[in-house]
């Protein structure tokens, strides 16, 4: 089921571990909640397509995923679906 986005409720406490899957997707921006999501994940997916431009994209998500590592102290992995190719 959707999680709509609401200020006053974070997105931390409507999370549940003990949810067998849990699927958010973040969209192709970089923000603190998906910051957030991220550093929370098991698996990380990021598709892609063979574009100069989603290329570039994968790129600049790739140092986003080290910085977030650096700042959370573990290693953050992203799995890269091929898309439209």
């Amino acid at each position: 089921m959707p999680v709509p986005p609401n200020e006053r409720d974070p997105l931390p406490s409507r999370l549940h571990p003990e949810d067998e899957l849990t699927v958010i997707d973040c969209g192709g921006f970089d923000s603190n909640t998906t910051r957030l999501v991220i550093a929370m994940a098991d698996l990380v997916l990021t598709p892609t397509t063979d574009d100069a431009v989603d290329q570039f994209g994968l790129n600049m998500f790739a140092d986003t995923l080290a910085s977030l590592s650096a700042i959370i102290g573990k290693d953050v992995v992203a799995h890269v679906l091929p898309n439209r190719i």
